[in-house]
């Protein structure tokens, strides 16, 4: 009989109130080893996985504002040499966009570049360009204040104004081009520019903002399969083609 099915087996035995102090013994282990109690499922699971988030990374993840603060007072670090899969204190700040927080994590000498990822399964990201997508021009501005690489990229070469392009709202794409000049030429692995981004997942007022900072008067017409909808898109820089 193998080690698993002993375990089961003995289970089947348990009177009701040992299979409870059992599952408490099972719950104290997964807080202790994960900081959680089930997996994505709902379901329970042996062994848990290593916790490799901080205490003061949970404390933020959980917006436990209180807790944070307690924990950097106590000097907790606030830039964790944790592994690029998981994620940051910053990067979570920067997410829930709590620009308070993410001011006292860079003011206590939080890395604005650490990379980290905070949606299970996604890449690695870093917080500039988490601002992009979910932040506010305030904490865009603290990040770059912070010397954030105002141009870097992610492993799959999307950049903040990619990010910002294909957003529903204006205020982050004006800020990243007209306040601090970001790259209109970054592309993609595929080649696309943000100008693409905006014509497959942005607004109108997106395509024009970025036509109306071209460096030259036509932007060279250029069809790319767009991966998000799978089909192909057509960017010009004719003022025709929009009105």
């Amino acid at each position: 009989m193998s080690g698993t099915q002993d375990v089961y087996v003995k289970l089947a035995h348990f009177t009701v109130r040992e299979f409870l102090a059992f599952d408490l013994i099972l719950q104290g282990y997964e807080r202790r080893l994960t900081g959680s109690h089930t997996s994505s499922d709902h379901c329970r699971w042996w062994p848990p996985d290593p916790l490799c988030e901080t205490a003061l990374t949970l404390g933020v993840k959980t917006n436990n504002r209180d807790i944070a603060e307690l924990l950097m007072r106590h000097g907790a670090t606030v830039s964790p040499s944790s592994p690029d899969t998981v994620g940051t204190p910053l990067l979570y700040a920067v997410r829930d966009q709590k620009s308070d927080l993410t001011n006292t994590l860079l003011d206590k000498g939080a890395d604005q570049n650490q990379r980290g990822t905070i949606v299970k399964k996604e890449k690695p990201s870093f917080p500039l360009l988490v601002s992009a997508e979910s932040g506010i021009p305030a904490i865009i501005d603290s990040l770059l204040k912070a010397d954030s690489k105002l141009n870097d990229q992610d492993s799959r070469s999307f950049s903040v104004l990619h990010v910002a392009a294909a957003c529903r709202t204006l205020d982050r794409l004006n800020s990243l081009l007209h306040k601090h000049g970001a790259d209109m030429n970054a592309r993609l692995l595929n080649g696309s520019l943000p100008i693409h981004s905006a014509a497959s997942s942005g607004t109108p007022e997106n395509l024009v903002i970025l036509l109306d900072l071209a460096r030259t008067p036509t932007l060279r017409t250029t069809m790319v399969a767009c991966p998000c909808i799978g089909q192909q898109t057509v960017a010009t820089g004719r003022r025709s083609k929009l009105s």
